[in-house]
Order: C-alpha cells, then structure tokens, then sequence
C-alpha cells in the first residue's frame, strides 16, 4: 500500500540557542485517507532546496520507525542560509545527488514507491518564516510531463484532495 507524507506542521525558520537556526516541520507517513500509518522502518530524506536557484542547502536523513504517528524534523542550518527563500522536500532516500530534486515517478510499469513525496510551499527570507499550510505533490506520469497537486497540510481527511 502506498503512503503519503503529509504535513501536520508547516516547516518554519526557528532561532534556537547561541544563534543556531534550525527549519522545523511536524511530519506523518499515512495512507491517502489518513486510516493508519506507516508500520515499516524506512529511511527518510528531507532535503532543503534554495527557491530560486534550486540548489541544495541541507540534506537530512532520518529513520521513519514502524508504529510511529508522527515525527518532528530539526534540520540544521547556517544563519546564511536561514535568510534564504527555500522549500522543503521530503521523501524516500535518495543516494544519488541528482536525484534529490526530482519528482515521483508513477508509470504503469514501474513499482509504485513505498512513500510519495512532499514539496512544502516557499518559506524563509526576510519577511516569510513559515510555510504556508500546504503541500505538494509532484508526479511524473510519462517523460517529461509532471502533474503538480497541492493539499491543505493537517491530519483532516476534509483537506485531501486524492
């Protein structure tokens, strides 16, 4: 079965101690009806993009463990960075550098993914620390052709539009 990452929290610049700038999200891995949740270990990959020119700023693996309902990200960063206008993507892990921006593919004949992906919407810069409540999918259906959907973030099924 496949399962979605979904966003309870949107992800927003946090100053913490000593300067330190941390991007936090509150997280879920759940079916597309929010019925259960992920019962697998899987590594996870949230990667930092820069907005406009698309480069990566951080990359952050973790464990999604089976039984968990939610899990809150930390994700490191420079005070630089933290000035930035950025997007949060988080999916499967990707041991390919190139791979890292790259959509979810979903063709007849290939394996459907243990877990779709999410883009979060810009956040960062000067004047925008936090997210807006949504999140993004971006599916690859045939080379070259993407289907981008948004939904609302939050664990109400009223707000998923599968």
């Amino acid at each position: 079965m496949v399962h979605y990452i979904r966003l309870l929290k949107s992800p927003k610049v946090q100053s913490r101690s000593q300067g330190s700038r941390f991007v936090t999200a509150l997280i879920t891995v759940t079916t597309d009806l929010g019925d259960s949740f992920l019962a697998e270990d899987v590594q996870l990959q949230a990667v930092l993009i820069h907005e406009q020119t698309r480069s990566v700023i951080n990359n952050h693996l973790f464990l999604w463990k089976a039984g968990w309902r939610e899990y809150m990200l930390a994700i490191p960063m420079s005070p630089e960075d933290a000035s930035k206008s950025m997007i949060l993507r988080i999916g499967t892990r990707q041991s390919n550098p190139h791979q890292l921006l790259r959509n979810d593919i979903i063709t007849v004949d290939a394996d459907m993914p243990v877990v779709i992906a999410g883009w979060s919407a810009p956040f960062g810069g000067p004047h925008n620390t936090s997210a807006d409540p949504l999140i993004e999918r971006r599916l690859e259906y045939q080379p070259g052709s993407t289907l981008s959907i948004w939904e609302e973030n939050g664990n109400n099924f009223a707000r998923h539009i599968w």
